[in-house]
Order: C-alpha cells, then sequence, then structure tokens
C-alpha cells in the first residue's frame, strides 16, 4: 500500500489543480490533496456565489464563485478535477477533448480498482451495493461502502489495507469517461435515462460500460443477461474477463431463480433457498449480483444465509 500512497502523492505533486464544483466530493478532493501536499496552490471555481458556510479552507486555496464552467482558462492548469454532477456540456471542449480532466471515480479505480467491487445500472444500485456490503460485512471480510452511497470514495483511501474490499456504487455520472474498471464490475440493467445530461441514449449507456471494458483476464463481471441492451454491448466488444450472468427468464445463466429458489454452479451443493425480505422479482435481480460476488469470494452458502437479514 506504500507504494501506491507514493503514487498518489506523485500524481498531485507540483501540478497547477482546479476543482470544479465544491459539494461533498469535491470537498473530499481537497481533503486528499492537502492530506499529501498541504500547501500546494489548489483553485476551486463553483456556480455558487460563496463557498458553503462553515468549510475552512486555507491560504493556498483559492475560491472562485459565480463561475462558468465553460470559461475556464484550461491552460493554466496541469489537472483539472470535476465533480460528477457537472454535465460535459459545461465544460470547455478543450478540456474533453484533451488528457486534464479526471473524476474522483476514475482516480480511485486507478489506483484501488484492484480491490474494489463496482456497481453500476439504471435501477437497483443502492439496493444491491447495500446488499453486497453487508453479505460481505457479516461474512468477516473488511469491507467499505462507498461511491454514489455512503463515503466519498476519497475518503476511504486512509482506511484501506491490502486485505480490504471496497463496494463502490458508481453512477453514470461518475463512470463517464473512465479509463479505468473494478476488479468485480457488476452492470444491473440499462433503461433510458438522464436525457438532460446526456445528449442520446447512445450517449447514456456508453457512459456505464467502464464498468466492464478495462477489465483484464484476472477480473470478474456479472451482467443481468434478461437485458438485451447488456448483452448487445458485450457482443461488440472483446474482453477477456470471466463472465457471470444471472438471468430470471431461464437465458442459460450462471445463476438463476425460479420459484424462490436458486440454481447455481458457483456454490456447492443443492439449490439456494432463498429467505429474505428482499423477495420479488424486481429484487430477485439485485440480489443475484450479491451472492454472485459472495460466491467469486469464497463465501459460503451458511455465510451469505447470514447476510440475507439485510434489512
Amino acid at each position: 500500500m506504500k507504494a501506491i500512497r507514493k503514487q498518489i502523492a506523485d500524481f498531485f505533486e507540483g501540478k497547477r489543480i482546479a476543482l470544479l464544483g465544491l459539494g461533498k466530493e469535491g470537498h473530499s478532493t481537497w481533503n486528499l490533496i492537502r492530506s499529501y501536499h498541504p500547501k500546494q496552490s489548489i483553485h476551486i471555481y463553483d456556480e455558487r456565489s460563496e463557498k458553503p458556510k462553515g468549510l475552512k479552507l486555507d491560504r493556498s486555496t483559492t475560491f472562485f464563485g459565480c463561475t462558468k464552467f465553460k470559461k475556464l482558462k484550461v491552460g493554466k492548469y496541469d489537472l483539472v478535477l470535476t465533480s460528477p454532477g457537472i454535465p460535459p456540456r459545461k465544460l470547455p471542449a478543450t478540456l474533453l477533448k484533451g488528457d486534464k480532466l479526471f473524476g474522483q471515480a476514475e482516480l480511485f479505480l486507478r489506483w484501488f480498482g484492484w480491490q474494489t467491487i463496482g456497481i453500476t445500472g439504471t435501477k437497483g444500485k443502492s439496493t444491491t451495493s447495500s446488499l453486497t456490503y453487508h453479505i460481505l460485512k457479516k461474512a468477516g471480510l473488511k469491507v467499505f461502502l462507498g461511491g454514489n452511497i455512503g463515503m466519498p470514495l476519497f475518503d476511504l483511501i486512509p482506511k484501506l489495507n491490502s486485505k480490504s474490499y471496497v463496494v463502490a456504487e458508481l453512477s453514470c455520472h461518475q463512470l463517464n469517461r473512465s479509463k479505468f474498471s473494478p476488479h468485480i464490475g457488476i452492470l444491473l440493467n440499462l433503461f433510458v435515462e438522464h436525457l438532460d445530461y446526456y445528449k442520446t441514449k447512445e450517449a447514456y449507456f456508453h457512459s456505464k460500460l467502464p464498468i466492464f471494458t478495462y477489465q483484464n483476464t484476472e477480473d470478474a463481471f456479472i451482467y443481468n443477461k434478461d437485458d438485451r441492451q447488456i448483452v448487445k454491448y458485450l457482443r461488440k466488444v472483446n474482453t477477456t474477463q470471466h463472465k457471470i450472468s444471472y438471468s430470471l427468464m431461464g437465458n442459460k445463466a450462471d445463476l438463476q431463480i425460479l420459484e424462490n429458489t436458486l440454481s447455481t454452479s458457483l456454490l456447492r451443493g443443492k439449490n439456494f433457498i432463498l429467505i429474505s425480505k428482499l423477495l420479488g422479482r424486481i429484487n430477485y435481480y439485485n440480489i443475484m449480483p450479491a451472492i454472485a460476488v459472495a460466491a467469486l469470494l469464497k463465501i459460503n452458502k451458511s455465510e451469505i444465509r447470514n447476510g440475507f437479514d439485510y434489512q
């Protein structure tokens, strides 16, 4: 972990840095940089006229309120770190085309993707993330929940060691443009949404694909085989990771549920009888990927059942 922390320190050291947006995640990014470089100059740009009340910034930090991000002078900076809520249409074209722009999730996956379970989809992210986290924690693993739920990912970094796992709920905004994927990626579904943020349906769908597109042979991708959009994209890409599918429609998947009973080759023994307050067709689609993660991490049936006391 010392080597990774040195990578983080080196990534920011001596750079001219701009942070766009000072919400929860932006503040988390500022804190991380400050933990490595207490006196490094940082410029913060926000659409609000004043910084949030109670937020203390130091003398090496300059706050610019009432910002129109489109007018950012990109040439002044080596790194521009953006909050996920800022749509690409609000950013300068030169920034989008260049190599200076990063989001917190992309950088976290760059450094800690090897111990991250990333979960995305249009529906069900929070339920699946919470259930996965709960099963792993009840099984005795050192696990943290963050991203679009729980703590900002950068806030987790001081807590991590080489045996930790991070369950990260990742929105399309957090994954968009990322060049890194998690060790275990889960794609729940793809429905048309967020067209106020993305220009087209295809642009929205593509924003979620980094959940698996940068994985390698040592990684795993868990996906909903009943979702036609997901299956379509998988046919178009040539990826080498281990793929695990799940289905309620008998699509010859690795996990299937029929009448509250899970059948899967991922766990030894008889079919898995589900006892959970999350029962119901919609929640089955959230339960199966959580069980798949547990199976990949060698958690047995008894421990998985103990994790199902999730409320």
